[in-house]
């Protein structure tokens, strides 16, 4: 054996100490296919008896986002519907979770917020909760496209100091 090894196996298994324990992660969607994709990954990411908070981020009505359905452009949702669509909404999240996660003692909580911007939105709340990591998938755009429409896990990535994982697109 060699001296590096044995210096190696000599020292104790407190290095494993040293892997960080998963409670608890964001998982962040849009509903999108992409936006999706990573959620099942935030379920494999959490230790047993963790919790995954399942989020979607409303943006504040002054600047709707044209991208998603459940926007109508230039017009301000009255309180009452405000409430059926973040109910509608915290539906759509709970129905994401995958069947097994109960069978592991993983709790799931959803969560709609409201914030300025989606970005914005995903920080605070991981803030808010204490999570361990941030999950988001991503359409993996660059150049132009990027440039034109943003990239809402860039953002998340400047605007945290969570771990992120960020899971591409399937086929990349």
């Amino acid at each position: 054996m060699s001296d590096l090894t044995s210096e190696r196996a000599a020292e104790p298994n407190a290095r494993v100490s040293d892997i960080p324990r998963v409670q608890s992660v964001l998982a962040s969607t849009d509903f999108s296919d992409v936006a999706n994709q990573a959620i099942p990954h935030a379920y494999a990411a959490v230790d047993d008896g963790g919790t995954v908070h399942l989020v979607h981020v409303l943006e504040a009505p002054e600047t709707p986002s044209p991208l998603y359905a459940h926007y109508r452009p230039g017009q301000v949702l009255s309180a009452d519907e405000r409430q059926k669509l973040h109910a509608d909404l915290g539906a759509r999240l709970r129905a994401l979770a995958p069947a097994g996660a109960a069978g592991r003692g993983i709790r799931t909580e959803v969560h709609v917020v409201d914030d300025a911007t989606v970005a914005a939105g995903i920080a605070r709340t991981a803030r808010q909760l204490g999570v361990d990591l941030i999950c988001v998938g991503t359409h993996g755009r660059s150049g132009l496209f990027k440039t034109l429409l943003g990239s809402v896990t860039e953002a998340v990535l400047r605007e945290t100091r969570s771990p992120v994982l960020v899971v591409p697109r399937r086929g990349r």
